[in-house]
């Protein structure tokens, strides 16, 4: 049973635009951890309240980053609430970014210290040993920075130059540093171009892999640097070999089975597959016969098959399929091509949860037809099959 304490925090909340409680997990609230806490929570608010001065709105955005001593979180919370913050629709969740000046502009003509300023001090100081975990720490320098790139473009880009340098020079990049940098950059290259040199530098040198324990969507953000931004001279490199040359640790040619499908069928729904330099990896994929796992008939039960790869084993139900190819005491190779084949053949992959894989059961030669076909397809603009329906 939740308490009227909950519609207070929020109010609270969105009035001061600070975060005084943040959720530990799914299902969280205020009301579980009991009475004390909030009491101590009520008396944090407070003190907040009377520090700075009962101030609200922009007023209280100023006095914040003007004081030296916030904690990083609280800086975060008073550059954002300088401009309108997103709205969504209740029913169809559509994001709905609100008109008219933004919240700070009454803040422009502050001087000694600027917003500008205090952003681009407080972005660098939110680093400062006590400030917040390494993580955390690199997640508020890098939105601060945005905040700074919105309210002063100019001043933006020139510190965000700075700061580029400042990192490519540290030459040490932890995966969940870098993908919050990545994510950074996908914010920022519109406007500050620049910042795509640590896009180059970053997925040059850690691999899928490296990411697996971030929480971040790594494949999908460099899916859509690449994709807005592949024309930049900043980023000739990995527009010519980023998925395709032996030497990236993103090539489709040394990547897992399983990132090889996950990828490929991300950017098909990313609509994706036509444009290179997406399109020039999957043709060249899709004509990579090297073994890459093998598909058989279950040793310990004939009404099943599997795949067995270096990423695991599946195994699924004999289908009623025509198509179903494979012989007892015989093992088929799985060629990467037909990884990349299964995951673009839209029949196949809508079909996916009732029956997975079974393009891999398939004879060689109706693989290597419908391979063909998607080739052809692929080239001529199009992964939407032409076969009546």
């Amino acid at each position: 049973m939740l308490g009227v304490q909950e519609a207070a925090l929020f109010a609270l909340q969105e009035i001061l635009h600070t975060a005084y409680f943040e959720l530990a997990s799914t299902g969280d609230n205020l009301t579980g951890p009991g009475k004390a806490e909030r009491i101590a929570l009520a008396d944090t608010i407070r003190k907040d309240w009377e520090h700075y001065q009962k101030a609200s709105g922009p007023e209280r955005a100023y006095r914040i980053l003007s004081d030296d001593h916030a904690a990083a979180a609280l800086w975060l919370d008073a550059g954002s609430s300088l401009f309108h913050q997103p709205e969504y629709d209740s029913e169809t969740g559509k994001e709905h970014v609100p008109t008219g000046p933004q919240p700070g502009e009454v803040l422009r003509t502050r001087s000694n210290p600027s917003v500008s300023e205090l952003l681009e001090r407080r972005a660098a100081e939110s680093l400062q040993p006590g400030k917040g975990g390494e993580s955390r720490a690199i997640r508020t320098q890098c939105c601060l920075l945005l905040c700074l790139l919105q309210w002063d473009p100019e001043r933006g880009r020139m510190v965000m130059t700075a700061q580029t340098d400042r990192w490519l020079g540290d030459q040490k990049w932890q995966p969940e540093q870098a993908s919050t940098l990545l994510g950074f950059v996908q914010d920022a290259a519109e406007q500050a171009p620049t910042v795509l040199r640590l896009f180059e530098d970053i997925v040059w040198t850690l691999d899928p892999d490296q990411f697996k324990s971030s929480t971040a969507d790594v494949e999908q953000t460099i899916t859509l640097v690449m994709a807005r931004f592949a024309d930049s001279p900043l980023l000739t490199r990995s527009r010519k070999g980023l998925w395709t040359d032996p030497s990236s640790p993103w090539c489709l040619g040394r990547i897992s089975e399983h990132d090889l499908s996950c990828l490929t069928t991300l950017w098909l729904r990313m609509s994706v597959t036509t444009r290179d330099p997406f399109r020039a990896a999957l043709l060249k994929a899709l004509a990579d016969s090297s073994q890459c796992g093998v598909v058989m008939i279950a040793p310990d039960d004939p009404k099943r098959w599997c795949v067995d790869t270096d990423d695991g084993q599946w195994g699924y139900p004999i289908p009623n399929d025509k198509r179903f190819a494979l012989k007892p005491d015989r093992n088929e190779p799985l060629r990467r091509m037909d990884v990349v084949a299964m995951a673009l053949n839209e029949k196949e992959t809508l079909k996916s949860s009732l029956a997975p894989a079974t393009f891999y059961c398939w004879s060689r030669d109706l693989r290597n037809s419908s391979i063909a076909e998607l080739v052809k397809r692929l080239r001529a603009g199009s992964t939407k099959s032409s076969r009546k329906k």
